[in-house]
């Protein structure tokens, strides 16, 4: 009995030494609780797109969707705004987190709408075109009249398309190039793939290639070469051939609050010619007419002044 006793003072002394090493690991493994986030703080993501966000070099921070942030920045005093770079796929998985992140450079897609809240549509991008060599345009290219039938140049043994492997030029063009690409096609598959097409183009080992219409003449001015491409509209995605572009932040009572702000502020600059002067930047001068037109149209018309963001 004695003996038994010793034994459960034994065990009982054990437990109470252990107490607080228990404790000690259990608030160790216990997930901290979020810290309260602070409403005034925007942090602005952006990924390496040139020239819609330009990370480095020279030209650091003009980007086309630089600029338009640059005036955001400026236009909502009552935020603390940050800055931060990273990928596509972290920007996502910032937003689901629901942190306080916004991107301003978004394609508006049923999938993100679960998930972001998103600005009145603030920028124009067109789809791919087609680019050639300006020397080329009068004996190879019809007079370098457009749109161009991408089928009807796919169909032609005389012409030689460059293109980058693995990248999607739209469901539309992708399925066409899967079916009629011809044998000759040359591929450019390692990093500043585009460089590398443009030079091809220039000394003439292809044809033509697909591109953005605002990519191909920032990189051919980086390599040198500016002013010596065209970028024609591709007559399968003519009618479609603008796209716009949103900003959006999280779907949370934070998120919506200051897309409203960013959706008033956005009502102020987009009329401006600031502003303007940053949708036109990097887009070859020969478009600037057809751009303000379709801005005009497709941004500023009566009825998109605040519809598409949700209230406060």
């Amino acid at each position: 009995m004695a003996c038994m006793n010793a034994m459960a003072e034994k065990r009982l002394l054990h437990s109470v030494m252990m107490t607080p090493w228990v404790i000690l690991c259990a608030l160790l493994l216990t997930p901290a609780p979020l810290q309260a986030q602070d409403d005034s703080t925007l942090i602005w993501l952006r990924d390496n797109l040139p020239p819609a966000f330009i990370q480095s070099g020279p030209e650091k921070d003009q980007g086309i969707v630089d600029g338009v942030v640059s005036m955001l920045m400026t236009a909502l005093p009552q935020y603390q705004h940050r800055v931060k770079n990273a990928n596509m796929a972290r920007i996502l998985h910032m937003i689901k987190q629901k942190r306080p992140v916004c991107y301003a450079g978004f394609l508006k897609t049923p999938e993100r709408e679960q998930y972001i809240t998103f600005s009145r549509a603030n920028l124009l991008t067109m789809q791919n075109g087609i680019i050639i060599a300006k020397a080329h345009r009068g004996d190879r290219f019809e007079q370098g009249q457009a749109p161009l039938s991408l089928a009807t140049l796919l169909g032609r043994a005389d012409l030689i398309p460059g293109l980058i492997r693995g990248r999607s030029y739209g469901a539309s063009i992708d399925r066409l190039l899967k079916e009629r690409a011809p044998v000759q096609t040359l591929y450019r598959t390692e990093g500043n793939a585009l460089e590398g097409i443009l030079k091809m183009l220039d000394v003439g080992r292809i044809d033509y290639s697909l591109g953005f219409p605002w990519e191909a003449p920032y990189v051919a001015k980086r390599i040198g070469l500016n002013h010596k491409f065209s970028i024609l509209p591709i007559e399968e995605n003519y009618r479609s051939r603008w796209v716009k572009n949103y900003i959006g932040c999280p779907k949370t009572p934070w998120g919506i609050k200051t897309i409203h702000h960013i959706q008033e502020a956005l009502n102020e600059l987009m009329p401006s010619e600031t502003y303007m002067h940053h949708q036109l930047k990097w887009f070859p001068r020969e478009m600037e007419l057809e751009i303000r037109a379709a801005f005009r149209r497709l941004l500023l018309k009566p009825g998109r002044s605040g519809n598409e963001a949700s209230p406060p």
